[in-house]
């Protein structure tokens, strides 16, 4: 799934390891 994380952090995501780590948890329980 490496190609739809790049999607993921085009914001400050990548920045903020708090932010990432929800997106994570979504893209967990998304699948």
């Amino acid at each position: 799934r490496q190609p739809d994380i790049d999607g993921l952090l085009v914001g400050g995501a990548s920045l903020d390891p708090t932010e990432f780590a929800r997106i994570v948890q979504y893209r967990r329980h998304a699948y």
